[in-house]
């Protein structure tokens, strides 16, 4: 069973400058209509459980003054066509802009202005970065902005993030709980690719994950999504590690290699499924778990539990 997850999407329009100002409730901001005539503003948010992105259409020219909130990084991606004016600076159409927790800002967007945004949850980003990488980062926003770092990948970043979201809004059913933490993974991986230059530059080259890390978000990969199915190479990818990484982590953790873990759990989800639902074949319940040779698994499986999938069935 596919664990559920709170997310949902939202799009929003709003026609006058009070609309638009009262409903941004997460960060502490004032907006002020600067284009004479109406005003219209298009938002389009989706929620993931770490990962907010969304698009933003503005009709008029709007300034703001804002104070991010403590918990989350903020990104904006305008459109090819797209100029702002950030903290006095006008930046180049193509311009990448990085926002830190709770730092104060003030922004001028001209009319007919479209971007892209995304936030990453401070609490999940604390997951891919340590802290000296997030002090790191933080102190290099003000240099990111100003062009005095480059990114020399944010082409790459700026194809995920459009791709990802135009994938999110045209899709016709509603992602599961596996579809979102993929998503949100290919997104924190995207940004350490992003990042991972500058942070060389400022003399510091982000550190490798230590083993224990790696086993965490395994399991935490494994566990929250329900993950039944994945190989080796895949997990790695979830854990942003080379395979040898992942070898070597869970050798020194758990004493067992990766795949010899991935059987191991395998033999008792099955066992779990076989005791607590109201099962009637148990070759039924090997299918389900897409186990083909069925003959080859109960042998393992009795090496594990002393009896057959058959004969746990029958003694519950």
């Amino acid at each position: 069973m596919i664990k559920e997850v709170l997310t949902f999407t939202e799009v929003l329009t709003f026609t006058s400058i009070e609309q638009y100002q009262d409903h941004i409730y997460d960060v502490d901001m004032r907006a002020y209509q600067v284009s004479a005539g109406g005003f219209f503003n298009l938002h389009k948010n989706f929620f993931m459980p770490n990962v907010t992105i969304g698009y933003r259409m503005v009709d008029s020219e709007v300034i703001h003054q804002a104070h991010m909130p403590p918990n989350q990084f903020y990104c904006i991606l305008p459109f090819n066509h797209c100029q702002v004016t950030f903290d006095g600076i006008t930046h180049s159409k193509d311009k990448f802009l990085f926002i830190g927790p709770d730092e104060h800002s003030f922004s001028n967007f001209p009319r007919q202005t479209e971007n892209l945004y995304i936030t990453f949850g401070m609490e999940a980003l604390r997951k891919y970065f340590d802290a000296e990488e997030i002090e790191l980062l933080m102190k290099s926003m003000s240099a990111i902005r100003e062009g005095k770092l480059e990114l020399d990948n944010l082409p790459l970043f700026r194809e995920v993030a459009f791709s990802i979201f135009h994938r999110l809004f045209s899709a016709e059913h509603t992602p599961n709980y596996v579809e979102l933490m993929d998503t949100e993974q290919t997104l924190f991986s995207a940004l350490r690719s992003l990042v991972s230059p500058i942070m060389a530059k400022f003399g510091h080259k982000i550190m490798l994950p230590t083993r224990k890390t790696v086993v965490v978000r395994a399991i935490e990969y494994l566990e929250q999504g329900n993950v039944i199915n994945v190989n080796v190479p895949e997990l790695a990818d979830a854990c942003f590690c080379s395979v040898r990484t992942l070898e070597y982590a869970f050798k020194s953790i758990f004493g067992k290699s990766p795949n010899q873990f991935l059987k191991l759990r395998k033999f008792h989800l099955v066992r779990r499924h076989l005791l607590s639902h109201n099962n009637r074949n148990a070759s039924e319940v090997l299918r389900l778990f897409s186990i083909s040779n069925h003959g080859r698994f109960a042998s393992e499986y009795r090496q594990v539990f002393g009896e057959t999938p058959f004969k746990t069935l029958s003694t519950k």
